[in-house]
């Protein structure tokens, strides 16, 4: 296997032309992909956070309300804490509950490659396409939005850079309202056909309002509500988690007060602050935070709420999933069961320190930005250390060595970011955590290749700054670029960078280490493709001798090998060296592996094709047939190895029943694969240009 020894992804290189269609090397992820699907029916909708139990109808919703009537896109900034994400599930679910939208989608806009894959997404369910390329993808969302008569709202949760958005604006529309949620007043955010709405706190009525209505059935307990509405700043969130403990210790708000001032003093001694709020609140809401925290840890199981909020406080505060913190990893530091867990979520969910929805599959838990500051911040370093590695491994964990749940991927993703933002050298000491290039590897293979090359180039300029150019962690980097750079047809500097870490690595690791073989493989594998097969072969010859005398043999290595060993055959000895080379190879390895293989299943491709190169083309089109079968049970209908098989087996019947035959099989595929690539793809262009040499080729129709 390659490096992550773990995960398979197919690589086709270069324009894809004439009868062979070589189904190179397998790593990254297997994306199996779904019978085309039947387009949404309207109307539809998007789940959404739920709206605080005593939501305040205040000022800002009238505002929202008129503004969204009169303007395309509404932007409501403002600092965290304030309401912004409450006020745009309010209009959610205003619109929906009235139904005067036919679609509402709510999408988190806090990096421009989630931003990009969620649009893809509902493109998916919207149009019926699905793309494998999420660029692809997000434009025919947007296309969809512009060209539309359907009634629509989009809602852009947490935008954190408005360049995010530079090319992904939902568009004008006469049915269509977007309104976006954010921290930032840049001038960019103002255009013909926005509106920026400043959301401030509540008004001095709407916190003692809130807070009355809150409290309204626990006995006095609005006694002193203005006033500690007033010590709060009326910041919705803090004064959600004081009703909050309120409720819960049967006290009253001037009690709380008095708690509250004497924990800030406590905090103003020590010097802790938020910078995220204004001077006068950061205390505040720090004390807050502290009591809500001190009250949580004395439910049952006592003690435990504040940890479960240490690890989520690493997290994604969009949402994280609840097996994270019952995954092993997480779990022995928190010394706690399944069901301990929970009840400590339930808690924190009481006390309005988090959001736990079980229904919301892998997004179970959501922790406000600013309660997680609080916690990093608060916390002694003694217990915030505890966490990011164990989360990291945590996360791998879930990560399935094949990606059928895509959104569950692009989940682990997400939160893979958040906490390498918040975790900081914790993952880099001290060794770096293997969860960082795996999830990059995994955005790569969902096809935003752009957008991981961009991060790697980022880890790999902190890996050489943290480590050194020659560790073998940064090397490991470095293949992974030179990986997805073959993958973009950058052949030429895919393979400088290839030699550059294969010498580091004999250098540093030693020329029988495992990670050293990988990268000659890789390496002989772009030269054979490139036409240098003996070469190749002389390569692959020594590398499956030292892999099959290895101290622990890789018989997934072995097997990734020996198909490239029976191309190279093949291509410098003729096809039947190449059979007998597969033949042996299936022989061998089918009783350990099963026919399922990913491996074998490419290796049975390969045999379908030398078979037909060695004259017998009626065989090989049965063979392929039967390849395509079980491509399709396996990986799926449109997986890009099933489409290549097609596409291979196409050719063949140009050969058996005539070009024209070909052409029509061809047109299908194109179809298909247009649902998978984007039209400048290698597989969709050399479909393209068989279709044209068939034409050519095929007879005129007969003369009616």
């Amino acid at each position: 296997m390659a490096e992550s020894g773990r995960r398979f992804v197919n690589i086709v290189e270069g324009d894809v032309h004439g009868t062979l269609v070589q189904l190179g090397e397998l790593h990254g992820d297997l994306h199996v992909h779904q019978e085309p699907r039947a387009p949404l029916t309207l109307p539809g909708r998007s789940s959404w956070p739920p709206l605080a139990g005593a939501f305040e109808q205040r000022g800002a919703c009238v505002e929202l309300a008129d503004a969204v009537e009169a303007v395309h896109t509404v932007v409501l900034s403002g600092m965290g804490g304030i309401g912004k994400s409450q006020l745009a599930v309010w209009l959610a679910e205003q619109v929906w509950a009235a139904g005067a939208a036919d679609l509402v989608l709510w999408l988190t806009a806090s990096s421009r490659s989630g931003l990009v894959w969620e649009y893809a997404r509902w493109a998916a369910v919207v149009t019926g396409v699905d793309d494998r390329d999420p660029e692809a993808g997000a434009r025919r969302l947007l296309d969809w939005l512009a060209a539309t008569s359907a009634r629509w709202l989009i809602v852009l949760d947490d935008l954190q850079s408005p360049q995010d958005l530079a090319t992904l604006w939902p568009p004008r529309n006469a049915t269509g309202r977007v309104v976006v949620t954010t921290r930032r007043r840049d001038a960019a955010l103002r255009s013909a056909g926005r509106r920026v709405l400043h959301v401030d706190p509540f008004t001095p009525q709407e916190s003692e309002s809130y807070l009355l209505t809150t409290l309204a059935d626990t006995l006095n307990a609005a006694e002193g509500a203005a006033d500690l509405g007033a010590e709060l700043g009326h910041l919705p969130l803090a004064l959600a988690q004081a009703a909050a403990v309120v409720v819960e210790q049967e006290k009253t708000c001037a009690w709380y007060l008095a708690e509250l001032r004497d924990r800030r003093r406590a905090l103003d001694a020590l010097g802790r602050t938020l910078d995220m709020l204004p001077d006068d609140q950061e205390h505040t809401v720090a004390a807050a935070w502290s009591l809500s925290v001190e009250q949580a840890d004395r439910m049952e199981p006592a003690g435990l709420a504040g940890r479960v909020l240490a690890a989520l406080a690493l997290l994604d505060p969009h949402g994280a999933p609840e097996a994270i913190l019952t995954a092993a990893p997480v779990a022995e530091r928190l010394g706690a069961d399944v069901e301990q867990v929970r009840q400590a979520l339930r808690n924190l969910h009481k006390l309005s320190l988090l959001t736990h929805s079980p229904h919301e599959t892998h997004t179970e838990v959501r922790v406000h930005v600013l309660v997680q500051r609080a916690t990093r911040d608060q916390y002694p370093a003694s217990v915030a250390a505890e966490f990011p590695r164990a989360v990291a491994t945590a996360l791998l964990t879930l990560w399935p060595p094949v990606e059928r749940d895509i959104g569950l991927a692009h989940v682990l993703r997400r939160n893979t970011s958040a906490l390498h933002r918040a975790a900081g050298e914790a993952l880099w000491q001290p060794e770096p955590h293997p969860v960082l290039v795996f999830a990059e590897n995994s955005l790569a293979s969902s096809g935003q290749l752009t957008a991981a090359l961009d991060h790697f180039a980022e880890l790999r300029a902190r890996a050489m700054n943290t480590l050194a150019p020659d560790h073998p962690y940064t090397l490991s980097i470095r293949f992974a670029i030179a990986h997805w750079l073959a993958t973009t047809s950058d052949i030429k500097t895919a393979a400088a960078e290839y030699e550059s870490v294969l010498s580091a690595r004999q250098r540093v690791l030693g020329a029988d280490h495992p990670d050293t073989l990988t990268t000659r493989a890789a390496l002989a594998r772009l030269r054979g493709f490139a036409g240098d097969a003996a070469g190749a072969l002389a390569v692959s010859d020594d590398l499956v001798a030292r892999w099959q005398h290895a101290a622990e043999p890789d018989r997934l290595q072995v097997v990734l090998l020996r198909t490239d060993r029976a191309t190279w055959l093949g291509t410098t000895e003729g096809p039947a060296r190449a059979l007998a080379e597969l033949d042996a190879l299936l022989d061998e390895h089918l009783p350990a592996l099963g026919p399922n293989n990913p491996l074998l299943l490419a290796a049975r491709g390969h045999r379908a094709l030398w078979q037909h190169l060695s004259g017998d083309t009626t065989g090989a089109a049965s063979a392929m047939e039967q390849v395509i079968e079980d491509h399709t049970t396996v990986l799926g209908p449109l997986h890009p190895q099933t489409l290549a098989l097609r596409g291979s087996l196409a050719h063949l019947r140009a050969v058996t029943h005539g070009p024209a035959h070909g052409v029509s099989e061809l047109e299908t595929l194109l179809d298909d694969q247009l649902q998978v690539f984007d039209a400048e793809h290698p597989q969709v262009r050399g479909t393209r240009h068989a279709i044209t040499v068939m034409r050519e080729a095929a007879p005129p129709p007969e003369p009616q």
